[in-house]
């Protein structure tokens, strides 16, 4: 039976695999940011809306740049320009609580969406059902964890920052 990485390679795939947990969690805290959003900054749901439209706005806008990035710099490049963005845009969640401004938590979400779409163009050799496969077991596991999470840090006081910053 043929393998489907030579023995070289597998530690790099192993690690660019694991990167589909982060997806996974940053598609799945989604949900729960818009209900504490909406109870800690006093906003309705309406608003909250928002959250997802950043997301993937970032996804939208950040598509054919960061195919040409790659086209030009290579696959490394684009990982570490993707793991980049998506650090920076998880610490701007940390002066996002100390303003609680709702604006600059959706600037954060986007820089995230950006640096996710950097990772995501990378490993697309992977596959669709290697991906699938982690992002439901992901979603389902990770939405649990954020809301423990979140809820546990959340104590009538505002949290959201550093409780997206620790994960």
């Amino acid at each position: 039976m043929q393998n489907l990485v030579k023995k070289e390679y597998k530690i790099p795939f192993i690690l660019v695999t694991s990167l589909f947990f982060l997806w996974g969690f940053a598609h799945a805290i989604l949900d729960v940011l818009n209900k504490h959003f909406q109870d800690v900054l006093v906003i309705t749901r309406a608003h909250s809306a928002w959250v997802q439209v950043m997301f993937y706005l970032g996804y939208f806008v950040m598509a054919i740049p960061a195919g040409l990035f790659i086209n030009k710099y290579g696959y490394r490049k684009g990982v570490v320009f993707g793991l980049l963005l998506y650090g920076i845009g998880s610490l701007l969640f940390i002066p996002g609580e100390y303003w609680m401004s709702f604006n600059f938590f959706l600037f954060s979400l986007f820089v995230i969406a950006c640096g996710l779409v950097f990772l995501e163009t990378v490993v697309q050799w992977i596959g669709l059902y290697l991906r699938s496969a982690y992002r439901g077991i992901v979603i389902i596991l990770g939405r649990g964890r954020k809301q423990y999470i979140i809820a546990l840090h959340t104590d009538g006081d505002h949290c959201i920052g550093s409780c997206f910053g620790i994960l």
